[in-house]
C-alpha cells in the first residue's frame, strides 16, 4: 500500500477532511498551516482568531476530477491597540494570488493551453482534462500575463518545431523556417 504525504501536492496546507466522495468533482477541505499572521495595516502578528470563513479556490485536475480546494480562511484580532484596522484576513499566497478563483498551478495550466490552442479551442481541450473553464477566461490569462513569459513561451514553442525564433525592435515575434 502507497501511502502519500498530502503536504508534498499542498505546500502550506493541512487537509482536513474530504466532502462527498461520490461527487464528479473532488473537493478538499482546507486550511492554512500557518499559526497566524501579520496585520496588513501595522505588521503585528497575531494569533488571535476573530471568526472564519471559507473559500473555494480550483485547483489542477486530481484522478480525472475536477479538485477544488474549500480554504478555510481565518479572521485575526489585531493587538496593537494604536492600529486602524481591528480584524484582518490570512491570505493563502502560497498558493493562490489575491481573490482569486484558481490557484496559480491552474493559471500556469491555463496558460499553456491558450498559448497552444488559442480561445475557443483551448477551452474545448481543458474540458476533456477535467479542467472546465471557458474561452473568455482563458484569452484573460494572455493579457495578465507579463510580456517576457508570453515571448518566452512562443520562443520555446517554435524553437521546439525547429524553427528559429526571432524578436524585431518593436517586440513582435515572428517565425524564420530554418
Amino acid at each position: 500500500m502507497i501511502t502519500l504525504d498530502p503536504s508534498e501536492f499542498f505546500p502550506g496546507l493541512h487537509i482536513i477532511d474530504r466532502i462527498d466522495p461520490q461527487s464528479p468533482r473532488l473537493t478538499l477541505q482546507v486550511q492554512l498551516d500557518q499559526v497566524g499572521a501579520s496585520c496588513p495595516a501595522c505588521g503585528v502578528r497575531s494569533a488571535r482568531v476573530h471568526s472564519h470563513y471559507h473559500r473555494s479556490i480550483g485547483d489542477v485536475p486530481c484522478l480525472g476530477r475536477q479538485l477544488v480546494l474549500r480554504v478555510r480562511i481565518r479572521r485575526f484580532r489585531c493587538i496593537n491597540a494604536v492600529c486602524r484596522k481591528r480584524t484582518f484576513a490570512e491570505h493563502p499566497s502560497t498558493i493562490a494570488q489575491s481573490r482569486a478563483r484558481h490557484t496559480d498551478r491552474l493559471r500556469t495550466l491555463h496558460h499553456a493551453v491558450v498559448l497552444a490552442l488559442g480561445g475557443n479551442a483551448g477551452a474545448r481541450m481543458a474540458g476533456t482534462m477535467a479542467i472546465p473553464v471557458g474561452a473568455t477566461t482563458l484569452l484573460r490569462r494572455i493579457r495578465q500575463a507579463p510580456l517576457e513569459c508570453i515571448f518566452s513561451s512562443i520562443s520555446a514553442s517554435c524553437v521546439h518545431r525547429n524553427r528559429p525564433a526571432m524578436f524585431m525592435e518593436t517586440g513582435q515575434h515572428t517565425c524564420k523556417a530554418s
